[in-house]
């Protein structure tokens, strides 16, 4: 419903992930373990984590928090949580508290191989933030166009409250996009204190 144009990709991420938290008043958000989406703080954990750090991992839960560069302050690690890819259950325990602004994942992981979406699991994602009034952002920077013109969205049938975008949208020079429903991206510009 509406555009916001950025430099990147991961100022698009960013930026969306603002949004949601603007639209929602809540801090939170939840990321997918091995997805990528930039280098902002909020984003940068559980990329490549060694076999030996997710061994204990039980399905259903959490994953500890392991960030990708030093740097990320202290109060980020109180506000981000993290999940296996596919696994509404663990999601679910997560957003059913009502604390999480967004969530935002790739709707294919393709950082760590390509790992695509269960039947049923983005359906799923899209009825969970509907249901916990949490936002669903789809990081389309890597199979925005790849997939198709809509993205990985109109083939999955799944659409997203906001959506980024990178290069391709500029045939690969510097650009990015956050689009979606007009009530989050009109966060843009009204700021309320």
């Amino acid at each position: 419903e509406q555009l916001q144009l950025t430099n990147s990709g991961s100022e698009a991420t960013a930026y969306a992930m603002r949004l949601a938290r603007a639209a929602t008043g809540r801090d939170r958000i939840l990321l997918m373990q091995g997805g990528y989406n930039g280098w902002g703080d909020y984003v940068a954990f559980n990329l490549m984590d060694p076999k030996e750090a997710l061994g204990n991992h039980k399905p259903g839960e959490e994953y500890d928090l392991r960030p990708i560069t030093a740097g990320i302050p202290q109060k980020v690690f109180e506000t981000v949580h993290v999940v296996e890819f596919n696994d509404l259950e663990a999601a679910e325990k997560v957003l059913v508290k009502g604390e999480v602004g967004a969530v935002i994942l790739e709707p294919i992981l393709q950082n760590v191989g390509i790992v695509k979406p269960k039947p049923g699991y983005l359906e799923g994602l899209r009825e969970l933030c509907d249901r916990t009034g949490t936002i669903l952002i789809f990081d389309e920077v890597k199979t925005g166009f790849r997939h198709s013109l809509g993205g990985y969205q109109e083939i999955c049938g799944v659409t997203p409250d906001l959506s980024t975008f990178g290069n391709a949208v500029a045939n690969g020079y510097p650009m990015g996009v956050v689009g979606g429903k007009e009530s989050v991206v009109r966060h843009v510009t009204h700021a309320d204190p």
